[in-house]
Order: structure tokens, then C-alpha cells, then sequence
């Protein structure tokens, strides 16, 4: 078995305000997943960048409600 490497990502709710870490699996190449805000309970959006050559380079949090959602 092959053990991943997970990049930490310091992150605010776009909710409520709060921080916390996100773990991110930069493996998985560009990717768009939901993460639940650990004090508010509501739903976000976490867009995954990474890099041709396997590098993590950015991370955005959109509210679930939010249009623009694009990975550009």
C-alpha cells in the first residue's frame, strides 16, 4: 500500500468566519469536493489547483450557494 501525502491548508468558512485546516490530497490532481464548516454546519465548496508536476498551488472555499464555481 502506497502511503499518500496530505498537504495542510489554513482555511475561514466563507459562512461564518471560522478558521481550520483542511487536508488536502494534492494526488488527486485538480478537483472540486465539499467540506461541512466544523462549527457552523453548512456546506463548502473546496476547489483544488495543483500543478502539472504534482504540486498543490491553491485552494478556494465557495459558499454552496455561490455561482462562480469555475476552476480557472
Amino acid at each position: 500500500m502506497q502511503e499518500q501525502m496530505l498537504d495542510e491548508w489554513q482555511a475561514s468558512c466563507p459562512y461564518c468566519g471560522s478558521g481550520f485546516t483542511l487536508l488536502i490530497d494534492a494526488s488527486q490532481g485538480d478537483h472540486v469536493t465539499y467540506e461541512d464548516c466544523r462549527w457552523c454546519c453548512c456546506p463548502i465548496v473546496v476547489t483544488v489547483s495543483v500543478s502539472l508536476d504534482g504540486e498543490l498551488e491553491n485552494v478556494r472555499l465557495n459558499r454552496d450557494d455561490d455561482a462562480d464555481m469555475d476552476m480557472s
